[in-house]
């Protein structure tokens, strides 16, 4: 074994009492933590002695499986199997707030206070968050920590990072809804929503969840997902279609990669798109479309394109608008990024099909859309939230625009979405 990948399961068999434990499995894979950053992580599976013969592939109960960032240098995740350990420490006898932030003040180096706070204390674990003067981020650093009866861990895991405080355009909150009306109303939107109870889709207006920064100037999208990606939004049309079908090839699981490619001084570079890149995806996905829908010619926009590690996700959706996005047809395109070739595709068409062909359609809509807003107003609300800009690398205040209801667009009345 390598001597850097001993040192680090020497240190992890000592913090979390792993006496009774042998390392049975490791790998090293890259990663992309929530601002998009890659990284490599060391996964570990220890398992009790106590086990005997172990299958392929399988974890006993009892197995601690825990990753450790290499860059960082921190454990990110540690979780006993099934919830039971054999493990000799005992952190959190107590089981207090303050064991738990101690612990993961000692696992991550940030600090209980300022770093992260208390979102959650429910006896046996707590859940930590990042905040900004009681502002919460999206994303943000979240860590959780549990524990049995004994006061041993049972699982420990992170997401995220706490921010760079000179990352934060630090503001004061004082935007309404009444001053950003307009940017409000447009978010409200007509969805036809699958309803088991009823057998049928309910049309019904609600407001697409938003941030609006609060100079009322942007609108960012509400996953972190969205954000990151490349927006595109090309109609793709062709006037001949092309003979032949692409070369599908499994996705499969990450790859392990080289101990020393995880251990070089600087990491991979940030998975974007250079211009030529956004080009040559834009090509391969018409490429594929002419072959594989030669029939569909200006019937899909290219929405935005995702890179990860071995591959680039470009996203499509039916140029016509429907009134349900849950139903709107869809295409994922996975290209290859050494070759940028489209190596498999996702058609979302045919398991709508098989999940709502037994629903009745929507009665069209008698209530139109101001009428709707007018109805939604005393109930949507705006939270403040510090939200990170991927372009400018950096955590903007906006207020996240959101409801719990809905205008049911025949009768007028409003409902809740969990009754929808």
């Amino acid at each position: 074994m390598d001597i850097r990948i001993q040192a680090i399961a020497d240190r992890a068999q000592t913090e979390f009492g792993l006496e009774n434990y042998r390392l049975g499995r490791h790998a090293i894979f890259q990663k992309q933590d929530a601002l998009g950053e890659p990284y490599y992580q060391l996964s570990m599976e220890w398992f009790p002695f106590t086990a005997g013969e172990i299958e392929e592939d399988e974890n006993p109960d009892g197995t601690a499986v825990i990753d450790y960032h290499i860059q960082e240098e921190r454990f990110e995740t540690v979780i006993f199997v099934m919830e039971q350990s054999e493990s000799t420490c005992r952190p959190f006898m107590n089981k207090t707030v303050e064991e738990m932030a101690s612990f993961v003040e000692r696992q991550t180096r940030y600090q209980f206070g300022r770093d992260f706070f208390v979102r959650e204390f429910y006896g046996s674990g707590v859940s930590f968050h990042s905040e900004v003067d009681g502002i919460r981020l999206s994303p943000n650093f979240q860590a959780e920590v549990n524990c049995d009866e004994q006061g041993r861990l049972i699982s420990f895991t992170t997401y995220g990072k706490a921010p760079d405080p000179h990352a934060i355009m630090q503001q004061e909150f004082h935007m309404t809804l009444e001053e950003i009306e307009p940017l409000v109303q447009e978010h409200v939107k007509l969805f036809e929503f699958p309803s088991e109870t009823r057998g049928k889709f309910v049309s019904a207006y609600t407001v697409d969840e938003v941030f609006i920064a609060v100079d009322g100037s942007t609108c960012l999208p509400f996953f972190t997902d969205e954000r990151m990606a490349v927006p595109v939004g090309e109609l793709l049309e062709w006037t001949e279609p092309l003979h032949g079908s692409i070369n599908r090839n499994p996705l499969g699981p990450s790859q392990a990669v080289d101990v020393e490619e995880a251990f070089q001084e600087r990491t991979t570079e940030a998975f974007c798109l250079s211009a030529e890149q956004v080009e040559q995806c834009k090509l391969a996905v018409l490429t594929a479309l002419r072959m594989e829908y030669p029939e569909e010619s200006g019937k899909w926009r290219l929405k935005m394109l995702q890179p990860e590690q071995r591959y680039i996700s470009a996203f499509c959706q039916a140029a016509e608008s429907t009134a349900s996005d849950i139903l709107r047809p869809k295409l994922v395109f996975f290209i290859d990024k050494s070759t940028m070739n489209v190596m498999n595709l996702m058609d979302n068409r045919l398991m709508l099909q098989d999940m709502f062909n037994s629903f009745q359609p929507a009665e069209p809509a008698k209530i139109d859309k101001g009428t709707a807003f007018e109805a939604l107003v005393p109930y949507i609300t705006m939270e403040p939230v510090y939200v990170y800009d991927f372009r400018n690398k950096t955590y903007v205040l906006c207020g996240l625009i959101d409801t719990d209801v809905a205008v049911d667009a025949v009768s007028g009345e409003i409902v809740t979405l969990e009754d929808l």
